[in-house]
Order: structure tokens, then C-alpha cells, then sequence
């Protein structure tokens, strides 16, 4: 099972092992939204059964607008906010945060995985060697 780093539990891992079931997970980002129809289709015109090229070309998305719940309305995000967010990949049918899972103990997985497609390579490699030389990401 793919699990976020950053919400499961040892309690959980145990829990999940006890049925059998192998925990792994993506060190390097984070899967924010999965959709049933595919983005990159549509934005790259092309053709759905003949598009798997299009999910090794990830496209940055930034953030302009948030919903105001109350107001019913989309409001513009000031400069400011919209700096401090990490960047956003949409890659295929899914949305991801390109972000390190910092300080996270990568022992709650049994099996480690990264992304190349949604962070710079020198940042995975930071990541790589710390991987194996003290067990948790730095």
C-alpha cells in the first residue's frame, strides 16, 4: 500500500503488516489529487490508449486563485502567499507537491520509492545519500 509519509503512524504500519500488507511510499513528494479524467490529455491534445509520453512531462501549476467558502467566490492569492507555496506538478491524471518529506523516519516503509519527475535531481540526491546513511531524510 502507498502511504503519505507524513500521516502514518508506527501504530498504523504495525496494524497494516498484521494483514500482510506492504507499506512504501514516495520520499520526495507528495500526491495531492488524483482525478478519473486525465489533464494532460486534454491540455496537450493528445490521445487517450497513446499518451503515455505525456506522464513523463510534468507541468508546473501555480497557484493565483483560492476559494473563499463563505463569500462563495474565488479570490486572487497576494504575491506573498503565492511565493511561500511549494511548487505544484500536474503529471498525467494526477496533481503533486514537489517537496521533500524533511525529517520524515523512513522506517515506517517498507519499500522506499522517488519521483524523478516532480523535483530537481540535486535535491534527490541529497535525499538518496542521506537515505542510507542515517535512515531519515533530511
Amino acid at each position: 500500500m502507498e502511504v503519505n509519509l507524513n500521516t502514518i503512524s508506527e501504530k498504523e504500519k504495525i496494524k497494516y503488516q498484521g494483514y500482510g500488507v506492504t507499506v512504501s511510499g514516495v520520499v520526495n513528494a507528495q500526491l495531492l489529487a488524483v482525478s478519473r479524467s486525465c489533464h494532460a490529455v486534454r491540455l496537450f491534445d493528445g490521445e487517450v490508449g497513446s499518451c503515455q509520453s505525456l506522464c513523463n512531462k510534468p507541468l508546473n501549476l501555480e497557484a493565483l486563485y483560492k476559494w473563499e467558502r463563505y463569500d462563495d467566490q474565488l479570490k486572487r492569492m497576494s504575491l506573498e502567499t503565492r511565493n511561500s507555496l511549494s511548487s505544484l506538478k500536474l503529471v498525467g491524471n494526477s496533481i503533486w507537491l514537489g517537496k521533500s518529506l524533511s525529517g520524515r523516519n523512513i522506517d515506517l516503509l517498507n519499500t522506499v520509492s522517488f519521483d524523478l519527475r516532480v523535483q530537481d535531481p540535486q535535491v534527490l540526491i541529497e535525499n538518496y545519500s542521506a537515505l542510507f546513511s542515517k535512515k531519515v531524510l533530511r
